[in-house]
């Protein structure tokens, strides 16, 4: 199993970690005190679970199509991607934001790390959950890379 599986299916903190970095993001914007760990612990577990910091990534990605899925919604909710360079692109954009948390960094970009924080939460649990009865199945319902 991938890390992303894992994380997705309850075994990583990915999901956790998502929603801490989104009250953060809020701390932040709101201009109280924040915890900057919490953005360094989400930035590597995102880099471990994507495996964007194994070489190849892109074959990583292609090798685990429903991690791949759940990634590429979350980041859907910022930017479309439609090839896994892309994605793996996006996924690298995102870790290094949450690494570099200067002073100079606009309310913008923290808010679309929130927005892609929340995506993924989201994301995560959908797969998840079975799907309900009389919906589609989830593997119809999610096929960006069909």
């Amino acid at each position: 199993m991938t890390d992303l599986h894992n994380a997705v299916f309850g075994e990583g903190d990915l999901a956790i970690l998502s929603l801490q970095v989104a009250q953060q993001v809020d701390r932040r914007l709101s201009h109280k005190a924040f915890d900057p760990t919490t953005f360094a612990r989400f930035a590597e577990e995102l880099s471990r679970a994507s495996g964007i910091t194994r070489e190849p990534s892109v074959r990583f990605l292609q090798a685990n199509p429903a991690a791949t899925d759940v990634l590429a919604r979350a980041v859907s909710a910022e930017r479309r991607v439609s090839e896994i360079p892309e994605l793996v692109e996006a996924i690298r954009s995102i870790v290094d934001s949450s690494k570099n948390l200067d002073e100079n960094k606009s309310s913008d970009e923290f808010t679309r790390l929130k927005n892609f924080c929340l995506a993924l939460h989201r994301s995560m649990m959908a797969r998840r959950l079975p799907p309900r009865r009389g919906d589609r199945g989830f593997e119809e319902s999610l096929g960006i890379f069909r």
